[in-house]
């Protein structure tokens, strides 16, 4: 990340409409609930902010969701954990914490590939078996392209909360609506083989696990 915004800065209008499709310009501030306590002093940039405020929106709606005791009970208890996992004060120090670092260094694309990766991961993996099990009755977890298509078509609210924080309108204005669709595309394909390859390593770590009992 930080070779690659070395790069950008000298590139001239692409470096340019990058740093616009980024969202990295804009007013900057203070993090909103439930991140402001754990902010509180730092200068968050708006790109940040709404990536914040998108993790917090899902993992909140996640909480609510977790209250209704036919949801809860209809997960696997594995399932469960990781849900209160999302939305655990732990979490949410770990992810401030992190971010306030990646601040205090200048980081800014470094704090923002960190949040993308959440939301594209941990954010839709969680909250998307829940998703699935309200909309099918199966709490499995969605691809990255059908919990988007889910978010969109039964929670405009979250949906608009997920396309603020993953700055698809910045993309959109910055690199036009036909080459934001491809990029769209590929980055959550990108989320799938990475949680395809972290899979796999888990299933191998466990299987030479059990070879040396």
């Amino acid at each position: 990340m930080d070779t690659g915004e070395r790069v950008l800065r000298g590139s001239g209008d692409l470096g340019a409409g990058a740093r616009a499709g980024l969202g990295l310009e804009g007013a900057a501030g203070g993090a909103e609930a439930p991140f402001a306590g754990q902010l509180s002093g730092a200068t968050v940039g708006a790109a940040v902010r709404r990536g914040l405020e998108g993790y917090a929106a899902l993992a909140e709606a996640l909480r609510g969701w977790m209250r209704d005791d036919a949801v809860a009970q209809a997960l696997p208890p594995e399932d469960a954990a990781w849900a209160e996992f999302t939305y655990g004060e732990e979490t949410y120090d770990e992810i401030a914490h992190k971010v306030a670092a990646f601040l205090r260094t200048g980081r800014t694309p470094a704090a923002l590939y960190y949040l993308d990766c959440l939301l594209l991961v941990t954010a839709r993996m969680n909250l998307g078996k829940v998703l699935m099990l309200r909309a099918e009755g199966s709490p499995h977890i969605p691809a990255p392209e059908e919990f988007h298509s889910a978010l969109r078509e039964g929670e405009p609210a979250l949906f608009e909360a997920w396309r603020r924080a993953l700055r698809l309108g910045e993309w959109s204005a910055a690199v036009g609506p036909w080459a934001l669709e491809a990029a769209a595309s590929g980055l959550l394909a990108a989320a799938e083989d990475l949680v395809r390859a972290g899979t796999a390593s888990c299933a191998d770590s466990r299987a030479a696990s059990h070879a040396t009992m």
